[in-house]
């Protein structure tokens, strides 16, 4: 998920968590409290609006709760937990195993300019990498594109010893290799 919309669902679950908390305790205080408290109480005089609107201010915090814990355990990776050894815990982080899909991927000699990856696991467990490549005109995209794919899933796994799941290949941009002159 991007950083800025993980931002975005962060403060829209902050903003409705509090909103609800707020508008739970300002229906169950006393009418001594002011006229918004009276105004809101008017409205939910008899006991079943009054349980309807309390019912749905939890409903709308455990949603706001569930949100925000969505938006803070779904970015990247910090590390994946690679084995338990007589030593300890081995971890490699997310920009080392995306060094070596960039590195396969450039190994794979596919044509490829530039290259971004992104890794991430899945629910088993197993890695899934997101590359952006940009190609030059001359390249076969479909195979060489399932190319790069068979390298990095290959290389992911042996070099870290985590199964790897999907490898997504997405090609954004084919350039020419240079200008040519010809005499």
């Amino acid at each position: 998920m991007r950083r800025s919309i993980r931002y975005v669902l962060i403060i829209y679950a902050l903003v409705a968590g509090l909103g609800a908390v707020a508008l739970f305790t300002l229906i169950l205080l006393p009418d001594q409290w002011g006229q918004v408290v009276e105004r809101l109480t008017a409205l939910t005089d008899s006991f079943w609006p009054r349980m309807i609107s309390l019912a749905a201010l939890a409903l709308l915090f455990g949603v706001s709760l569930l949100t925000l814990v969505y938006a803070l355990l779904s970015g990247k990776i910090r590390s994946a937990k690679a084995r338990n050894t007589e030593y300890g815990i081995i971890n490699i982080s997310s920009n080392a195993l995306e060094n070596i899909a960039l590195n396969s991927a450039k190994a794979a000699q596919a044509g490829i300019k530039t290259a971004k990856a992104r890794v991430s696991t899945d629910r088993e467990r197993r890695l899934e990498v997101v590359m952006s490549v940009v190609l030059f005109s001359d390249v076969e995209i479909p195979t060489q594109m399932q190319k790069i794919q068979e390298r990095v899933r290959k290389d992911l796994e042996r070099y870290s010893g985590i199964p790897v799941g999907d490898v997504d290949v997405r090609v954004t941009r084919v350039e020419l290799m240079g200008a040519r002159v010809e005499k």
